[in-house]
């Protein structure tokens, strides 16, 4: 491996035609973005989130530090989206105001990131946000990236050809090959061999279900045995998908159609991508098939079917407030079914196992993918697909991106099952790729820190300000506050010591013991108060380290001590 006499962001240190940086993605499930140096310029192919483990308290999303590195090469170009999943597309309302730049994607990539800045407080008209088609090229000096259509679980979603001076590289995105595909056309392979008759000098492929062989289902597969379930269910049929996937909300109107059924949409989710396949002409909900949650206490059960959101045990959503006996419409009970047409992401297990414990106790019944396999199928490519696409595209080098260490090293060898010749390599989040026709080398790694979406904010935190967060939750707080007059070398207030997520031994009377680290505590500061030298900061600071001191000795744990003294 080289060493990088410059920084890596730095167009003076990238020696060959291009340099890409994947900053996530690579080795987890979510946040993917991938920097794209060329002709001096920075290029980013998607900017996503991560959702967090249950232990992030109060975070909504993760997203890649990236301001030191956008700030090294002068900020961003263009920010190239190929489609709409938050893993894609959820951290640009957050980079965007810090790294203005044009912003490229479908009409629905583009809808939806007008409601996501608009939800954050922006003005989208404020930024530059342009539609594109299948067709359309990206272009600047040294620079040209085309938007090639493919299949997957949300509408228009595209792959890249991008073009350089001296390379052609494929980028992936997601995707899946679609035979009969749902209101949009199927992936065009012819116009994918000309691409591999021009040439690719690199291809760089999603790696999620790269393990499985095999092709992956269509979505006209799930119709029948959904259709199954829905009509055994004895009482009302409640179901939970992706609230993003429209082919499958498309899919579930038809089985209500087929079975006489009326359905009731509970959710945010659900409603927006409704709302926005309605504004682009896409699809349009029969309203003679919806009731609303007020009707659903009259209308008959074995008649119903509610489409909730909620299918990975996400606590605020409408699936959840029914395990729970909190929403304000639907109750669910014995006879009634809960239905899962969706996967379970890895990480989610314990919330999505809690829910059905709590249906399960209720008296409903559960049917998910272990029960009914075909009632779900993927948005990700297969094996096998990969090794299509290989096949079709033939490129001189392969890159696996965009899962975790497991599906990228299966991923590794697919050009080899599909008969090519093409080099691979395995590749993680910090790895500086330098690439030229000769092949891929590994320049450098860079460190990739983290920021959080602060949930009920909206704005990003650092993880300093996250650790913190967890040594309150872990720890517990003291507060300390109080007013010393130094004209008559008084307090006029306290000082009062709280506790907050502290319990003091058995053996000891809290109140009592507040009251008597008070009085210490003013008597500890006398001497800190009457120094001419002392300042407000240093008073603060000791006696922060005094009340921290005593209830060490007390717990054997260190607290966080938050001071607020005022001297006038």
């Amino acid at each position: 491996m080289q060493n990088l006499d410059t920084h890596p962001f730095n167009p003076a240190s990238v020696p060959g035609a291009l340099r890409i940086i994947p900053m996530g993605g690579c080795g987890e499930f979510g946040m993917n973005l991938t920097a794209y140096i060329a002709s001096g310029k920075l290029f980013v192919v998607d900017a996503g989130v991560r959702f967090p483990e249950p232990e992030r308290l109060g975070v909504d999303a993760i997203v890649p530090a990236v301001d030191t590195w956008f700030q090294a090469i002068g900020g961003v170009h263009a920010y190239i989206i190929t489609h709409a999943h938050e893993d894609h597309l959820g951290a640009v309302p957050h980079l965007l105001p810090k790294w203005p730049a044009p912003v490229y994607g479908t009409a629905w990539t583009i809808e939806l990131l007008r409601l996501k800045l608009t939800k954050l407080g922006h003005d989208p008209n404020a930024f530059t946000l342009v539609t594109v088609e299948p067709g359309d090229h990206v272009t600047t000096t040294g620079f040209d990236a085309e938007y090639i259509h493919v299949n997957h679980s949300i509408p228009m979603t595209c792959c890249l050809f991008i073009r350089t001076p001296d390379l052609n590289v494929f980028h992936t995105g997601d995707f899946k090959f679609e035979e009969h595909p749902m209101l949009e056309p199927a992936t065009d392979f012819a116009l994918l061999k000309r691409i591999g008759d021009e040439g690719v000098d690199l291809l760089l492929t999603d790696s999620t279900n790269a393990d499985k062989d095999g092709h992956c289902p269509g979505e006209e597969t799930v119709f029948e045995p959904l259709k199954r379930v829905v009509e055994h269910c004895s009482g009302a049929a409640i179901i939970t998908t992706f609230a993003s996937n429209l082919w499958r909300l498309k899919t579930i109107a038809d089985v209500c159609i087929a079975t006489g059924r009326r359905l009731c949409i509970c959710g945010n989710g659900i409603e927006t991508t409704l709302m926005i396949a309605k504004k682009l002409n896409l699809y349009h909900l029969p309203e003679s098939l919806r009731l609303t949650e007020d009707q659903v206490a009259t209308f008959p059960r074995n008649r119903l079917v509610v489409l909730a959101t909620g299918c990975q045990g996400e606590w605020r959503s409408a699936l959840a407030r029914m395990a729970a006996g909190s929403h304000r419409s639907i109750t669910v009970g014995p006879g009634d079914t809960v239905i899962w047409s969706s996967r379970m992401i890895p990480g989610n297990e314990k919330a999505v196992f809690a829910m059905t414990n709590s249906f399960l106790r209720a008296g409903a019944k559960i049917v998910s993918g272990r029960d009914a396999p075909d009632i779900h199928v993927s948005g990700h490519a297969y094996g096998g697909d990969v090794e299509r696409l290989v096949q079709t595209l033939r490129p001189r080098h392969f890159l696996p991106v965009h899962g975790s260490f497991t599906h990228m090293r299966a991923n590794l060898g697919r050009p080899l099952s599909a008969g090519m010749t093409a080099s691979s390599t395995l590749i993680e989040n910090g790895d500086v790729l330098d690439v030229s026709r000769d092949g891929v080398v590994k320049a450098g790694k860079i460190d990739i820190e983290l920021e959080f979406v602060d949930a009920e904010a909206g704005v990003l935190i650092s993880q300093g300000t996250l650790r913190e967060r967890l040594r309150v939750g872990e720890l517990g707080m003291a507060l300390v506050d109080g007013v010393f007059d130094q004209s008559v070398k008084a307090w006029r207030v306290g000082p009062n010591i709280s506790l907050n997520g502290l319990c003091l031994p058995l053996m000891v009377n809290t109140d009592e013991w507040l009251e008597k680290m008070g009085r210490q505590l003013a008597h500890h500061l006398r001497p800190f108060l009457s120094q001419a030298q002392s300042t407000p900061d240093g008073v603060t600071e000791e006696a922060r380290l005094f009340v921290r001191r005593q209830l060490t000795r007390l717990l054997r744990k260190k607290p966080v001590v938050l001071v607020k003294l005022h001297i006038l």
